[in-house]
């Protein structure tokens, strides 16, 4: 398995915009995507951060959806006036 970590970090309006995103776009339509497993987005106000972790059946699966991921990114970090990072991880235990 792997794993995508996005990390979102705005102020609190730009936070409350990407909630709305997620909720609205994003969670909706990560289901239907090949491979997908599963995905839990974290928000911490006090930080000025919001995280998401997807989880993929394989790299490939993982790369497949990196590009609507990436069309993704680019509107988060423009509807949230914050940055945006991303991470890949190869899952090694869950529990």
């Amino acid at each position: 398995m792997h794993a995508r970590v996005t990390k979102v970090s705005a102020d609190e309006d730009g936070l409350a915009q990407w909630r709305r995103i997620v909720r609205t776009e994003i969670a909706p339509n990560a289901a239907g995507k090949d491979g997908f497993v599963r995905a839990l987005w974290l928000l911490d106000r006090d930080s000025g951060h919001g995280l998401s972790v997807t989880l993929w059946d394989s790299r490939e699966s993982l790369e497949n959806a990196d590009a609507a991921a990436s069309a993704n990114r680019g509107k988060l970090a423009s509807a949230t006036g914050g940055t945006v990072e991303h991470w890949y991880y190869e899952v090694v235990a869950e529990a």
